[in-house]
């Protein structure tokens, strides 16, 4: 089920309109299967989702779903109506994966490439946030988060993966708010952000990755 949910971000809207009711801080929603098993599902607006099935006879949880071990016609039949249900819930809820966007899998692997630096996700409750640091000092010279436009000063609430750079003073000094805009986040004396959405060109962030690279170089 993590897989199922990996690296994807909650939306308010597309729960509701799913069926989702919302209990608390959480969203609740069950269905029948037609293997006649109840599904429950429970998601929190930071990521986190659980879920189960219980006999909708006995309302006893059927717990075999969740071991890996366990096979069988019966079990096979039941899982891939489970995950396939919760794939659903996952498609039409939830926002595409975090740095799943086109350039910003151009930027990871340009990084990679050039400087054999991975995307370090350091805070297990934001995976949402990640950073590219330098080998020889630990100094970060990239951070990459997944966040609404709103955030970052544009209008709107659709999520759009940004990298915050540090920049020359020459670089701050051309931020136009389309392709470079105030860093979020990070000190706006010495970072900007750059929207991963085609804003601006790959290659232009590369030259862009390049010059944060050197300057986290700096002592």
């Amino acid at each position: 089920m993590k897989k199922i949910f990996a690296d994807r971000r909650v939306n308010e809207r597309k729960l509701i309109t799913y069926g989702f009711t919302k209990s608390g801080d959480a969203f609740e929603y069950s269905s029948r299967l037609p293997c006649g098993f109840d599904l429950h599902v429970r998601a929190t607006m930071d990521g986190g989702v659980t879920s189960g099935l219980t006999d909708a006879a006995t309302g006893d949880e059927y717990v075999l779903v969740h071991v890996e071990s366990a096979n069988g016609g019966f079990v096979g039949m039941v899982r891939a109506e489970y995950e396939a249900k919760l794939a659903d819930i996952a498609d039409k809820c939830f926002d595409g994966s975090i740095f799943g966007s086109l350039q910003a899998q151009e930027v990871i692997a340009y990084v990679k490439d050039r400087y054999g630096d991975e995307l370090l996700r350091l805070w297990e409750k934001f995976p949402e946030d990640a950073v590219f640091r330098r080998r020889d000092n630990a100094k970060w010279y990239g951070v990459m988060m997944y966040l609404t436009d709103d955030k970052i000063g544009r209008s709107g609430d659709t999520y759009v993966d940004i990298i915050d750079l540090k920049a020359t003073p020459a670089t701050i000094a051309s931020i136009d708010g389309k392709k470079i805009l105030p860093a979020y986040h990070m000190n706006k004396n010495h970072w900007i952000t750059i929207c991963l959405d085609g804003s601006a060109e790959t290659e232009e962030i590369c030259r862009l990755i390049d010059e944060s690279y050197m300057l986290a170089g700096k002592k």
